[in-house]
Protein backbone atom coordinates (compact mmCIF):
# COMPACT_ATOMS: atom_id res chain seq x y z
CA UNK A 1 0.00 0.00 0.00
CA UNK A 2 2.85 2.33 0.20
CA UNK A 3 3.57 2.42 -3.54
CA UNK A 4 -0.73 4.10 -3.52
CA UNK A 5 0.49 6.76 -1.00
CA UNK A 6 3.43 7.60 -3.00
CA UNK A 7 1.76 7.55 -6.17
CA UNK A 8 -0.89 10.06 -4.60
CA UNK A 9 1.64 12.59 -3.29
CA UNK A 10 3.39 12.32 -6.61
CA UNK A 11 -0.25 13.32 -8.38
CA UNK A 12 -1.42 14.90 -5.07
CA UNK A 13 -2.21 18.31 -7.35
CA UNK A 14 -3.98 16.94 -10.12
CA UNK A 15 -5.95 14.02 -8.01
CA UNK A 16 -6.90 17.80 -6.14
CA UNK A 17 -8.59 18.93 -9.47
CA UNK A 18 -11.15 15.39 -8.83
CA UNK A 19 -11.45 15.08 -5.75
CA UNK A 20 -11.61 16.94 -2.31
CA UNK A 21 -8.45 16.24 -0.21
CA UNK A 22 -8.90 18.31 3.05
CA UNK A 23 -6.09 16.40 4.75
CA UNK A 24 -3.90 15.49 1.83
CA UNK A 25 -3.30 12.06 0.90
CA UNK A 26 -4.40 9.22 3.22
CA UNK A 27 -1.26 7.12 4.65
CA UNK A 28 -0.85 4.03 3.45
CA UNK A 29 -2.19 2.47 6.54
CA UNK A 30 -5.58 4.16 5.83
CA UNK A 31 -5.41 2.44 2.11
CA UNK A 32 -4.70 -1.16 3.76
CA UNK A 33 -7.89 -0.82 6.33
CA UNK A 34 -10.38 0.60 3.75
CA UNK A 35 -9.28 -2.42 1.53
CA UNK A 36 -9.51 -4.96 3.89
CA UNK A 37 -13.23 -3.84 4.44
CA UNK A 38 -14.67 -4.11 1.12
CA UNK A 39 -16.51 -7.31 1.03
CA UNK A 40 -14.59 -9.43 -2.15
CA UNK A 41 -18.14 -11.14 -3.30
CA UNK A 42 -19.73 -7.70 -3.72
CA UNK A 43 -16.91 -6.37 -5.36
CA UNK A 44 -16.91 -8.96 -7.76
CA UNK A 45 -20.52 -8.64 -8.37
CA UNK A 46 -20.19 -5.12 -8.89
CA UNK A 47 -16.88 -5.37 -11.10
CA UNK A 48 -19.40 -7.57 -13.69
CA UNK A 49 -22.14 -5.59 -13.85
CA UNK A 50 -19.80 -2.55 -14.84
CA UNK A 51 -17.97 -4.76 -16.99
CA UNK A 52 -21.43 -6.29 -18.69
CA UNK A 53 -22.38 -2.75 -18.89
Amino acid sequence: MVAIETCGKAKQQWLETLLKLPHSIPYDDTFSIFLALIDPTQLHECFNSWVEQ
